[in-house]
């Protein structure tokens, strides 16, 4: 029963803050976008701007395949950059996704190239 709670006067659950007021953003997740440094000059706008619109279509596709399929138990995935990242690591490790990285120089074994 340690991750049953009852009788709470607020909820913290995907990003929001449930209470008596209402539904409302958690502070918590959003402080990287309050503090974010202001753009100086308008190539570091557009690039601002370049940067929220690829993250939210990535955030749609990836909403709808988890909307669809659920969490992964695991993820198959090569030895790119993009998946030796901490960033990745840290969101496999939120949502209990193993990750399994196949052989170097071995293609026979390697399941994604199939």
């Amino acid at each position: 029963m340690e991750k049953c709670h009852f009788a709470r006067s607020s909820l913290r659950y995907l990003g929001y803050i449930i209470d008596k007021d209402g539904l409302r953003t958690d502070p918590d997740k959003v402080c990287a976008i309050l503090n974010f440094a202001k753009p100086k000059n308008i190539r570091e706008l557009k690039r601002f701007i370049g940067l929220a619109r690829k993250a939210d279509k990535i955030c749609e596709i990836i909403e709808s395949q988890f909307l669809l399929f659920g969490s992964p138990s695991a993820i198959i995935c090569d030895n790119g950059r993009q998946f030796l990242s901490e960033d990745f690591k840290n969101v496999a490790n939120k949502f209990n996704v193993k990750i399994w990285y196949t052989p170097n120089y071995h293609p026979q074994s390697n399941p994604t190239e199939r």
